[in-house]
This record gives structure tokens, sequence and C-alpha cells, in this order.
């Protein structure tokens, strides 16, 4: 006979291990407990819940039947998850972004319909249509069925359907009608302004006056010629209205002025001889203002040389003023100017007026 004490005595002990064993069982069940709901489907899990929902349903007289809209839909995603490739390039789904593509520049990431990249600034190439030109020719076949051109003759590039100097090709690029002789390209963007600009300046200065009775007699000095003994510097002598010398100018008009300037370093003022003559062009009437003793050589003109590189090259040596003529049209020259090393001339059509052009050019 087993005494009850000594199973008491057993359980006393070993005490810490019944109570180990215990909780090791409890926690296997639970693990078993969570293993078995955590395995279901979720789908079949949402179509219970579903069921469960409408069959608490309660009858129409009640109380309105829930709302099932946001469990459907919940349910429609469940079964068939959205794919980023049938989302638009702006996506509004909150599983999937917007759709991007790589920058070919900088290779950063960005919107597929960005117009420019974030990061490096510059535009993503756009699609290019490919035009048909099975002559390589430069024209497209569309373009030369449209007048009647041959889509497999390359030389007809050169050629002149309506004879008005230009080629076909030309036609084409200008976007004229090359069967129509007053539908061409520009005449003038055969024209081209040639550096440097020149300049025109007087042979000689105004060096002094000289009273005569019911007058006066100007002399006027060319430093550079030489005088009949081989010595530099030759005097022109001239009442007014005649010509100096033979420079094609003559002396118009005197007019004495006398400033007072402060001499350097004081505060003393000197009179000083600032009296004026007036010359002027015979060919065209073109006035000049030379001071009295004033040396530095006195610009006439400014010069531009124009090439027209149509046919037979022609130059053009002009100035404001002047006219030239390109395939019977007319321009006048407007304006020459010099800023920095940059020049440029500027035509207006003798016919219609306000109807220029700009032509530039960079000096050396």
């Amino acid at each position: 006979m087993i005494s009850r004490k000594g199973n008491q005595n057993f359980v006393v002990a070993h005490y810490d291990w019944v109570v180990l064993g215990v909780a090791a069982l409890a926690l296997v069940g639970a693990a078993v407990m969570a293993v078995g709901a955590f395995g279901e489907d979720p789908e079949e899990v949402s179509l219970d819940e579903v069921q469960a929902i409408e069959r608490r349903k309660p009858a129409e007289s009640g109380v309105p039947p829930t709302e099932m809209t946001l469990f459907q839909r919940a349910l429609d995603v469940l079964r068939k998850p959205p794919a980023l490739g049938q989302l638009p390039a702006k996506g509004e789904n909150f599983l999937a972004c917007e759709r991007r593509v790589f920058c070919q520049f900088c290779e950063h990431a960005m919107p597929a319909d960005a117009k420019k990249c974030p990061a490096c600034g510059k535009e993503p190439p756009q699609d290019v249509k490919v035009v048909a030109d099975s002559d390589e020719d430069g024209m497209p076949d569309d373009w030369e069925t449209r007048y009647g051109l041959n889509v497999r003759d390359g030389g007809d590039a050169d050629g002149d359907l309506d004879g008005d100097g230009f080629t076909n090709l030309e036609e084409f690029l200008a976007g004229t009608d090359p069967k129509d002789p007053k539908s061409h390209p520009d005449y003038l963007d055969s024209l081209a302004l040639v550096a440097p600009l020149k300049e025109t300046v007087l042979p000689f200065y105004f060096e002094k006056v000289m009273p005569i009775p019911g007058g006066m007699r100007f002399f006027f000095k060319n430093p550079k010629a030489r005088n009949d003994y081989g010595k530099a510097g030759v005097v022109y002598s001239c009442l007014a209205g005649e010509e100096i010398g033979k420079t094609g100018f003559k002396a118009v008009k005197y007019e004495q002025l006398v400033r007072n300037e402060k001499i350097k370093g004081s505060n003393v003022e000197k009179p000083r001889d600032v009296s004026t003559a007036t010359i002027e062009r015979i060919a065209d009437g073109k006035q000049l203002t030379l001071v009295v003793g004033e040396k530095r050589p006195k610009a006439v003109d400014v010069q531009a040389k124009l090439v027209y590189n149509r046919g037979e090259t022609k130059e053009f040596l002009v100035v404001i003023g002047d006219e030239i003529e390109l395939n019977g049209t007319k321009y006048r020259v407007k304006s020459i100017n010099r800023e920095g090393k940059n020049i440029s001339v500027v035509l207006e059509h003798t016919l219609f007026s306000g109807r220029t052009r700009k032509f530039e050019a960079l000096e050396s």
C-alpha cells in the first residue's frame, strides 16, 4: 500500500518541474491555435465575414441594411491587386506611385510626363517622326511628289523648276513654292557682313583763319603730304565756297568761339580759341565741323563690306545712305554700328519703309 503522504512529498519535491511542464503544454497549445488561425486563407476569411454580415441584416421593416460597398471594394482589391502597368501616368492609388522613367543625361528618376528633368534641367528627347526620302537628296518623298519631282532622282535637288535662281532644295528648306518664280527665299539670306569696318578720315586739319577784306581766308594742313621741296606738310588756302586743294571738300563758313578753361593745377582760367570751320563734301553735300588747331584725324565715313554669295560673287563697300541692288531689288544702308568687337549693318527695303534686316559680324 502506497502512502498518500508519499505522493504529496513527490509533488512538493518536484514542484518546479511540474509548473514548468504545465507552462510548456500551455505554450504549445497556444502555438497550435495561432498556426491554425493565421494559416487560413485571407479571401475565405473575408468571405466568411461578409456572409456573417449578410446573415445579420435586419428585416426591411427595421433598421436600414448595412452599406456593403466599402466591403465589396476591399474584397475586389484582395482578389485582384492593382498592377503598376495598368495605372495611368499619374497613379491615383495608394498601392502604387506614378510611372517614372530615367533621364538619359543624368540617369535620375523623373515622372514619365515631365517636360524637364528636375535634377539636371535638360529636356528629354522628343519622338522624331520618320520622313521618307527615297533618293536621300534632302527633300521628302511627299514634297517631291506634290511638286512633280522624281522621288528616286537625287539630282533634282539642284534643279530649278521655276527658274528664279534658287534650287529646289533651297526652296524646300525655305518653305517656298518651287514652281512659282515669285515665291522664293529672301535674297538677303545670301548676303553677309565681312569684318572689319573701315573708317575714311580727312587728310587735313583746320590750321587757322585770316581776316581779309570782305571775308576770311581758311588754312588747312595735310601733315602727310609732301610739298614741291620734298618736305612733309602741305597747306591748302582757300576762301569760303572754294575747294580745299583737290580733296573734294570746300570751306563753307567760319565761327569764332573762345572758351575759358582752368589751367591745370590751379584755379586760374585762361581763354582758349575753339573757333570752328564748317566744310562740305562736294559730291554729296555732307558737312563736317573742324576745331581750329585740332590735329586728331577726323572721321568722315564708316565703311562696311557686304558680300553677296549667289551666282557671281559681288562685294559692296558701303557707308550710311548708300544703296545696293540684289536681283532687281534695292536696299538702303540705314545704319552701321560698332559696339566693342561686335559690328552690325542694317539694310532697309527702298520700297517698303520699315522693312529692315540686320547683319552682324565679329571683329578679331
